[in-house]
């Protein structure tokens, strides 16, 4: 009888902890899917569309050439992993209220920032070139992602729908409008509510994860009171009872 009851605490501690697990597991895999369903690191479209998209072009061969002048004019094991390279992808898949979509890859040991952009656009706004200049410069700035790595991690984690990366990709959005005419205020004022749904989502993820660490607590505690208070698990296996 005493080895049946401790073999039916264990089985609940392991089953509790099990159904624990796999409750949480699924939990946060339905807000990564909920939230990497719509998730962009995107320039949106705002602004009049009076400048030509070649200066889009222009700066990024621009900023190519200064990277590459930056490692000496040439890339070797020592440098490459210091090194960014804009590529400018022309494709349709690109959503209708976005100029530009950020993705990342690496190639050969360049860390590559691909630039989405719909093929069809022939012109942009002022401001929307000027918070594309100031996202890049941000990126390769040491002071705000010390190195590659930094941001390719930032925008991997955010794809998969950690919310605190998230912010962060907004946060540099919202330091990239730098204008201070009606359009770009109104603008900055929309990414700033982004901003701010993002921390009450983070706040409400946080009180869900502490009420499931507080479920699991409740079921072990829950699992060893099963066994009489004098005789604990513990003592039982000290004393060889099972």
């Amino acid at each position: 009888m005493k080895r049946f009851c401790v073999f039916i605490a264990l089985g609940i501690l392991l089953f509790g902890c099990a159904a624990m697990n796999r409750s949480s597991d699924i939990f946060y895999r339905n807000i990564a899917n909920e939230v990497q369903s719509d998730f962009k690191f995107s320039i949106d479209r705002y602004g009049n569309q009076d400048v030509s998209v070649q200066k889009f072009f222009e700066f990024v061969d621009s900023t190519n050439n200064s990277i590459f002048k930056s490692t000496g004019g040439s890339y070797t094991t020592q440098n490459r992993l210091a090194a960014y390279e804009l590529r400018i992808n022309e494709t349709t898949s690109v959503s209708d209220n976005s100029l530009v979509e950020f993705s990342t890859y690496v190639d050969h040991g360049r860390h590559i920032i691909e630039l989405k952009i719909d093929p069809s656009i022939e012109y942009i706004s002022k401001q929307e070139l000027n918070e594309l200049q100031s996202i890049v410069k941000y990126i390769l700035d040491s002071k705000s992602f010390n190195t590659p790595l930094a941001f390719f991690e930032t925008l991997f984690n955010a794809s998969r729908g950690h919310l605190i990366s998230q912010r962060i990709l907004q946060e540099v959005k919202l330091r990239a409008i730098n204008g201070s005419d009606e359009k770009s205020m109104a603008h900055k004022d929309e990414i700033a509510q982004r901003i701010q749904e993002y921390d009450e989502m983070i706040a409400s993820e946080k009180t869900q994860k502490n009420r499931l660490e507080k479920q699991r607590k409740e079921m072990l505690k829950l699992s060893f009171d099963k066994i009489s208070d004098d005789r604990q698990l513990k003592e039982m296996l000290q004393s060889n009872d099972r």
